[in-house]
């Protein structure tokens, strides 16, 4: 499904006789804005605003900002849009223009709501929405509110909450139409249709999606009418497995797409008629459609890749394995060349080829051709090269590296496990200072489900994780029997698929120990992490601030919780803070209760060393973008409750040796098919944090804080982060009580430098000593020179 639009309703005033007039300026500005010269709307909209206000024609001038402000918008410059919408805001209100405050309080929430800034688009639509009921009686009523309402209803559907954008939906398509384009009515009734289909109705998708593609089918330009028909194809094909249904709708958006004589539609007409065709198992027919759209993108794009691994999977289903390994390896060579489009693909990963399928078939077509001859280096580069993507692209990351720079890196005493899991195989990479070797198995179906139903049974206090850990230990670890792992102390894993969910501690290493048991263990994205700069290290002195803990926010009360559900006080939460700054040298800030403020770790810039978060984590599953953490709302500032991923990722935190995330369920996140969990952890990690605690599931309240004790009081005997959570987790297995279970302690795991101490930090007594016993030994030494 292609990106949802908003509304931004613009008006421009008629010309002018006077050619350069500064009206003849914004109206000059429109036009460019209409189609699409964003930079000449912008320098001419500026110039007519300047001759505004030296006029004093406050009216016009919010227009020119207005108009500046929509054009930065399109270009994606929210930074600079953002004033523009201000200022003529400002204006609007003082004239009381109801019409054109309305209208820029819903482009102000738009800039909020594409930078991610969702409780904040929030406050601006319903201020609009707001000021609406003050105009019930206006003309134009009913075009500001299905804006408004409009807006609204999509910024729920990107949180997720779907049946109240559906109900949202339903009210604009109540309103009288007046005169409201047919590709606007279409666009809601799209909207309404994606509500449904989340909500379990496909039927009702269909049926809003068929009326949006009778309303464009008088579109001259097709794009519309052809979007709605490929919709109406992906329902039939995976929610309905109505195939031949598919075909026929796929085969009228074909005839549309030549008639538009678009060749990149056009091809991308072919591609989903050959994926259906494959699902039927019609391999020469989807052969046919697959060449038929690299015949018209003769050069590198989505649509070669994709074609090529369609005709791939055909040769493959067909039992010729050589030459599709060939077309899988030309449609990862073109990934790879097209590495910064893949994110603006307009083909959908649900139902078209995901491009870590590619990855995958080049990985077995290679085991399969080369046997025990197959090429670790190889294999290892493949593997790499479809992980991790968004994270090994990032500033920080740095560039890639092979296996022998792996190698080169890994302490004697250390062995990096990389798994890549597809549907029917699991392989692990084995690497150490010495060498590497694969280790290939089968992945039956009963193995996978015994790994989700381990990964379900951990997440409570229960004894039936014992058979099933020992169960897929032999799945997972088939490497451990016959690999020498002798004067191996440190793992250092690199999960792919179900693994991700899986704590590797809790696994069976040999008969007589578990895993936590025999090694510390930590967790990489990439096994290029490995290789990734560390932190500063210098010994810090005793007056500088070495931690930082964020705990007990306040709730929210007002327009933000209709947005989100309020969490309630974690009034424990603050006692973890004091111990957690009482048991590491060096001074630390607490920022508890009201002092609990977002803005207080944006200013700290990243440098301070240790950062702990005791706080509330709502994660989102479906999409990244919307986990959070919760912080004290400040008074005025709607996006100060909560810190968004992508938030998170903007911060600049290189000095930053470790980010504790004690809220429930850190760990989770969306899932992406060699990206692993996308969540809050992985999103300290590229800001540029060394390494990250999260959790897995949540915990209770009182184990976490003694686990969080004993991890802490570790690191500050000098430990490596890894040993010093894997003692304290010991603590907890030979317990001999209840919270021997894993569930009180396996849910924390460390991702990132894990085998690195922290800073050390000069204590006052050391302070003192030397203060003491450096003028005595100058006084010793000047008489004996003496």
């Amino acid at each position: 499904m292609r990106t949802l639009v908003l509304c931004f309703s613009l008006s421009i005033y008629a010309q002018t006789a006077s050619v350069l007039s500064p009206k003849e300026l914004l109206d000059a500005s429109g036009a460019a804005l209409d189609r699409g010269d964003y930079p000449a709307a912008i320098e001419q909209a500026t110039a007519a605003a300047k001759a505004f206000e030296r006029d004093g024609n406050s009216a016009l001038l919010g227009e020119a900002l207005n108009t500046a402000g929509a054009a930065y918008l399109y270009q994606g410059k929210y930074t600079e849009a953002r004033p523009q919408f201000e200022r003529a805001l400002a204006l609007a209100r003082k004239s009381k223009d109801a019409r054109t405050e309305i209208r820029l309080l819903n482009n102000v929430g738009n800039v909020d709501f594409f930078v991610g800034r969702y409780a904040a688009a929030f406050e601006a639509y319903q201020a609009a929405a707001t000021r609406l009921r003050d105009v019930e009686a206006a003309p134009w009523h009913s075009q500001r509110k299905r804006q408004t309402l409009t807006n609204l209803g999509v910024l729920h559907l990107q949180l997720g909450q779907n049946r109240r954008a559906l109900e949202l939906f339903r009210e604009v398509l109540a309103l009288p139409a007046g005169d409201e384009p047919a590709n606007e009515r279409a666009q809601i009734l799209t909207n309404l249709a994606v509500a449904y289909r989340r909500l379990g109705d496909p039927y009702k998708a269909l049926d809003r999606y068929r009326e949006a593609q009778r309303l464009l089918e008088g579109d001259p330009s097709a794009a519309a009418s052809l979007y709605a028909l490929h919709n109406i194809g992906v329902v039939q094909a995976l929610d309905l497995g109505d195939l031949e249904a598919a075909l026929q709708t796929f085969s009228k958006s074909l005839r549309l797409a030549e008639k538009s004589g678009n060749p990149r539609e056009t091809a991308i007409e072919h591609i989903y008629l050959g994926e259906t065709l494959l699902r039927m198992k019609r391999f020469g027919g989807a052969r046919q459609e697959f060449a038929k759209a690299l015949a018209l993108n003769a050069g590198n794009s989505s649509q070669r890749w994709t074609a090529l691994y369609g005709t791939g999977k055909a040769y493959e289903l067909e039992g010729n394995s050589r030459v599709a390994l060939e077309h899988h390896q030309q449609a990862l060579q073109t990934i790879e060349a097209l590495r910064d489009s893949l994110s603006v693909s307009s083909l959908k990963a649900e139902f078209l080829a995901d491009k870590r399928d590619v990855y995958d078939a080049v990985i077995l077509g290679l085991l399969r051709a080369q046997g025990k001859a197959a090429k670790p280096a190889e294999i290892f580069q493949h593997i790499e090269q479809g992980r991790a993507r968004n994270l090994k692209e990032s500033a920080v990351a740095g560039s890639s590296v092979d296996l022998s720079t792996v190698e080169r890196c890994l302490p004697e005493d250390t062995a990096l496990v990389e798994y890549c899991v597809s549907a029917e195989r699991i392989i692990a990479l084995w690497i150490t200072r010495g060498g590497s070797r694969i280790v290939d198995a089968p992945l039956t179906a009963n193995q996978r489900q015994m790994m989700e139903t381990l990964a379900q049974a951990l997440s409570s206090p229960s004894s039936a994780w014992k058979e099933l850990a020992a169960a897929v230990s032999k799945a997972v670890l088939p490497a451990a029997w016959n690999l020498n792992a002798g004067g191996i102390r440190k793992l250092v894993i690199v999960p792919d698929g179900i693994l991700h969910s899986i704590p590797f501690e809790v696994l069976q290493w040999d008969k007589q120990a578990r895993v936590i048991e025999r090694f510390d263990v930590s967790y990489l994205p990439s096994a290029q992490f490995i290789a990734r700069a560390k932190p500063a290290s210098g010994r810090q002195w005793p007056w500088q601030t070495q931690t930082a803990v964020f705990a007990d926010p306040l709730p929210a009360a007002g327009l933000q919780g209709a947005l989100f559900d309020n969490a309630p006080r974690l009034l424990r939460s603050a006692e973890e803070a004091q111990a957690i700054a009482e048991a590491l040298p060096g001074a630390a800030r607490l920022f508890l209760g009201p002092e609990n403020l977002k803005r207080h770790l944006i200013e700290m810039n990243g440098d301070i060393p240790v950062l702990h978060f005791a706080t509330h984590a709502a994660v989102d599953t479906t999409d990244s973008r919307r986990s959070r953490m919760q912080f004290t709302p400040e008074s005025g500032d709607a996006s100060s409750q909560y810190l968004f991923s992508n938030e998170v990722s903007r911060l600049a935190l290189r000095k930053v040796e470790l980010v504790t995330l004690a809220a429930c369920d850190s760990e989770r996140g969306h899932f992406v098919r060699g990206e692993g969990p996308d969540n809050l952890s992985r999103a300290f990690l590229g800001a540029g944090a060394a390494a990250s605690v999260s959790s897995l599931w949540r915990v209770a309240d009182r184990a976490t804080e003694h686990l969080m004790a004993g991890f802490y009081r570790r690191l500050a005997k000098g430990e490596t982060k890894a040993s010093a959570l894997r003692q304290a987790k010991l603590e907890f297995l030979h317990s001999g009580g209840k919270q021997e279970s894993p569930y009180y302690w396996a849910a924390f795991v460390l991702t990132g430098d894990g085998h690195t101490p922290l800073a050390a930090v000069w204590r006052w007594w050391q302070i003192a000593l030397a203060a003491v016993a450096g003028p005595l030994l100058l006084w010793l030494a000047l008489r004996r020179w003496l």
